[in-house]
């Protein structure tokens, strides 16, 4: 499938938040090589899992523009930390950059991978090794950085059973 950027119309066939060349840029800035040398194509299935992943996994302030629209953004009612009504027009900076960052992400794996019995792990036991998790861990993978990007634009709690995989 082709990645379908979405360009604040509300787009009913977008996939994505953003573009391999605004990627590319924003991993330049920052001499990325992985994000550098993989393929167009590896670059554009990342950048559609890292949008499917934060559209599934976090409760967004404000409400979609049109029921018909694909993606969760852009949205009218968006009110950040600062009590600043985002562009009903675009899509913000930190849903991009978010992006971009899981898009890395996705391109050595899975972002969210099937675990074992749920990943509901007491203990771990190997010779005198022993991990026990804490009974508030998440029980997938969490992308702490993702969510301190996004802070100021989410409910601050996750959409139906993904609840613990963002917020303890």
């Amino acid at each position: 499938m082709a990645l379908i950027v979405e360009d604040g119309s509300s787009r009913p066939d977008a996939n994505g938040y953003a573009g391999v060349a605004e990627a590319d840029a924003y991993w330049q800035d920052r001499d990325n090589a992985v994000w550098a040398g993989a393929t167009t194509a590896a670059k554009e299935a990342g950048l559609i899992q890292a949008t499917q992943f934060l559209d599934a996994g976090f409760a967004w302030r404000g409400s979609r523009i049109d029921r018909d629209q694909a993606l969760d953004w852009p949205r009218i009612g968006a009110v950040d930390n600062e009590g600043l009504e985002r562009d009903s027009n675009s899509v913000p900076t930190e849903i991009k950059q978010a992006t971009f960052e899981l898009a890395l992400q996705a391109l050595s794996g899975a972002l969210l991978p099937a675990e074992s019995r749920g990943g509901l792990i007491d203990k771990v036991k190997a010779g005198s090794v022993e991990v026990e998790f804490s009974e508030r861990a998440p029980m997938g993978r969490t992308y702490a950085f993702v969510e301190r990007i996004i802070d100021g634009l989410t409910e601050g709690s996750a959409r139906g059973a993904t609840v613990e995989l963002f917020r303890a």
